[in-house]
This record gives structure tokens, sequence and C-alpha cells, in this order.
């Protein structure tokens, strides 16, 4: 294992994390694809490439969606589908085997078939629970060595090396790296490995091209009230076309517009970064050569809000509990438990925005029909549960179930880092302490209302 490591640049190295050890003596290579859905630009693939070139073993891409993942909902299959056909056909196009597969409730898993078959699997690093639970359940089941590569940050968690609790701590701290990481271009490993046999896996692979998208969801045991989103396709091709326009039209003025969705000043990238349908890497080297306030902006939202939310998870566990918060505002909430709530709203008034609020609902009718929210209104969107529910611990439970069930970017570390910003985290106290809040910020409905017309608000959401 140790030749393996050493033959591996250390852009690559510093991305791996060792979930169990060793080398089977398995007959491939096995890459669970699942975060990192490219064939360009992506650390886990050519980590696999580079393993299947020093064991002259083939290489197997294996990418499942499955009925029992949390949220399964034909909005996000849909999205998710879509980005598979793309990554279908690029890897086709380096001669690489991929296989897809929708995996039934309570059917045998073939995702611990393939790994009793493989030498080794690849697999994204990925830290929300959802996913730590996933990598476990590979791990109980099965005995084949695991590697973790972190797909996501320019600067790799393993480096940043800790959970950081303020934004501007982790911006020094990992200064040096993020500057020396943008500047150097990502070096692809361009090695053709072989492919399993034909007849040598337990299932046929499936053709993306031409796939009944109505036919196959009725079949399937998921969310069905969810529905795909019309205008945003899933898939490398269009991730890159949204950041093109978001590039030619709208980057200049990022730091100016950015706080009023009424501009639709947001790149409307988060999605596709939270599938790693498009590179990071490219993203941000792109950004970084453009002059200007509106990308520095944007770069510091990428690089070191989003990267502060990847590395935070990557190091905390019990992301959805209140042991994720710091301890100040985990005290003040309790201090503040008992103190008269304005209402108490239940999930299906809150899921159908139907609680007394305009402006909160026409947030929550974001997320209803357009699977995204902006992020300012989302800031004080969350910041209502705390209002609504009979504890803080519930109104965390609220948040993310709404958020992950309805989000097209929901269930990444991002999500967690801004749900869990509505808590305390990445902030500091304010005084005096008000009521509900204790000294966690308020972000009142009323005082963002006055700043948004939100008649045109819903025209937009609506249109």
């Amino acid at each position: 294992m140790s030749e393996i490591l050493d033959s591996l640049s250390d852009s690559l190295r510093q991305r791996i994390s060792i979930f169990r050890d060793g080398i089977g003596e398995g007959k491939y290579i096995l890459y669970w694809m699942k975060h990192a859905v490219r064939a360009h630009e992506n650390p886990a693939l050519d980590v696999s490439l580079k393993i299947s070139e020093k064991l002259s073993l083939p290489l197997l891409v294996y990418h499942e969606i499955s009925e029992e993942e949390p949220y399964a909902s034909e909005r996000r299959f849909a999205f998710e589908i879509e980005g598979a056909g793309d990554v279908q056909r690029e890897l086709q196009q380096r001669s690489i085997d991929y296989l897809f597969w929708i995996q039934r409730r309570n059917a045998n898993r073939l995702l611990d078939h393939l790994a009793d078959e493989a030498a080794i699997v690849i697999a994204e690093d990925m830290p929300v629970p959802s996913e730590r639970a996933a990598k476990q359940c590979l791990y109980d089941n099965s005995s084949v060595p695991i590697w973790l590569v972190d797909t996501s940050c320019i600067v790799p968690m393993q480096v940043a090396g800790k959970a950081y609790i303020r934004a501007f701590t982790y911006r020094q701290a990992t200064a040096k790296e993020r500057s020396k990481n943008l500047k150097a271009s990502y070096e692809e490993i361009c090695y053709r490995p072989a492919s399993v046999p034909d007849g040598k896996l337990a299932v046929e692979k499936m053709s993306l091209d031409h796939l009944n998208l109505s036919s196959l969801f009725s079949a399937l045991a998921i969310d069905h009230e969810l529905k795909p989103v019309s205008d945003t396709t899933g898939g490398s091709i269009a991730g890159y076309q949204r950041w093109r326009t978001f590039v030619d039209k709208k980057l200049t003025h990022y730091d100016r517009d950015r706080n009023n969705p009424l501009l639709e000043p947001s790149s409307r990238m988060s999605a596709y970064l939270r599938l790693g349908q498009v590179s990071p890497f490219a993203i941000a080297r792109e950004a970084a050569s453009i002059k200007g306030g509106g990308a520095y902006k944007f770069l510091d939202e990428l690089l070191v809000w989003r990267e502060l939310a990847y590395t935070f998870c990557r190091f905390t566990p019990h992301l959805d509990t209140l042991e994720a918060i710091p301890a100040w505002a985990l005290q003040t909430l309790r201090d503040h438990e008992s103190d008269q709530r304005l209402q108490i709203y239940s999930y299906e008034e809150l899921f159908f925005a139907q609680t007394n609020d305009h402006l909160w609902n026409a947030a929550q009718l974001s997320l209803l029909k357009r699977g995204e929210l902006h992020n300012n209104v989302r800031m004080t969107w969350g910041k209502a549960f705390l209002q609504w529910t009979k504890n803080a611990q519930d109104a965390l439970a609220m948040m993310i179930s709404l958020n992950h069930r309805l989000a097209l970017d929901g269930n990444d570390p991002s999500s967690y880092g801004g749900l869990l910003w509505c808590l305390g985290q990445f902030d500091r106290t304010f005084l005096p302490e008000k009521p509900i809040f204790g000294a966690v910020r308020e972000r009142p409905l009323a005082m963002h209302a006055r700043r948004l017309n939100i008649e045109k608000y819903l025209h937009l959401i609506e249109s």
C-alpha cells in the first residue's frame, strides 16, 4: 500500500483518508462514484486510475442511486440521473467502465457484491451523516480496503486539519495553501484502464440515453410529491452552461447585487457542486483569473465559507444535534427554552408555506417550486424556526428535514453549515439577550420584509 501511496502526487495523496487499510486479492478496482459525478478534474477517479495502473487491474466506476436514500424523490432522482447520463458519455470517451444502478428497497445490495470482488474501493469523502452511515455500512458488510478521497475542496479537509468555528480564522489559517492550489493547474491521470470482461458482473450495464423518467419513477418507492425542477437540468453540460451565464452576466456585480434576490444575482451552482457534476477547481481557477470585487466576493463564499463548512463537518460528529453548535450558543438557547414561542406550527403547515408570515411563505414556496432558495433569504427563513418550534433541537430537526428534502443542494456540508449558523455556529454572541434567541443573532422577518418587495419576489418564484 505504501508503494501505491508513494506513486501518487502530493496533491492527490493529501486528499486520501484510509477508512480500511490494505490491498485485497480482488479482480478489479472499484470506484464508488456518488459526489464527484464527472470524468474530469476528479481526484477520486485519478486515484482509482493510478491504482489500476499500478496493480494492472481493470477499473469499474459504479454509480448508484437508491430508494433507501434519505430524501429520495422524483426531484432528486431526475437531477442525479441527468448527471449520470453526462458522466456515462464522458467516461465512454475515455474508455472507462461505468455501471449505473438503481438500488431497490429491501433488495440485495449490488454494492456489497461488487465490493466482495474488488481489490479496493475508492469513494468520495463526503462528511454528512447519511454518507458516513453509507460508508460504515459498506465497511460492516465487507472486508474490502476502502479509501476516501476529498473531491470537493481546494484546500483539502485533511490539510485544514480541524473544525474552525469562525470564518476569519479559517481564512487566515488556510490562506497560503489556498493561494498555492489556486495557481496550480489540475494534472489528470490519462491512463486507459482495462475493462471488466463482459459477463463477469452480476448485472448488465444500463444505457441512460433516451431513458423515460416518468415511466421509471412510477415504478419506484420514492417521494412522488416533489417533481423535477423544469429549469434546472442536472449534469456537467447544464452546470457549465449555468456557470458561463453567471460569469458573462452577473459575476462582475456580484459583490454589489448578491443580497437582492430580485436581481437573481446568484450563480445557482450549489446543486451541481453538491454532486460534483462540475469541478470546483475549474470554477475557482476561472473566478480567480477575473479582476474586481464581484469575483473576489464569489471566491470568498466558494473557498472560505463553503470549505469552512466542509472542514467543520469533516471533524464534527452528530451534525444533526445541538452537540454541533458552540457551547455558548447551546447554553443560551437552553436558558431561553421556556420562553413563550410566537406560535407552534406543524410540519405540514411549514412544508406547504401556511404560516402567517408572507416573506417566510414566499421563501418556502421557492424551495417547493424551484428546489432552491437565495442564500440571504435562506438565513432569514432558517432563523424563524426557533420562534415556531418548542425548542432548538426541534427547530434544527425541522430545518434539516425541509431543507434537505426540498433543496437540490440539500444534505451537503454547506447546508449543515448554513442551518447550524442559524443557531449560532460560525458566529459570535449578540447582547443584550433577546427572548427565545438569547445571545444568538436574531434576523427578524419583518425587518427583512421591509427591504424586499414580496409581491415581486413571489412573481419571480412563479415565473
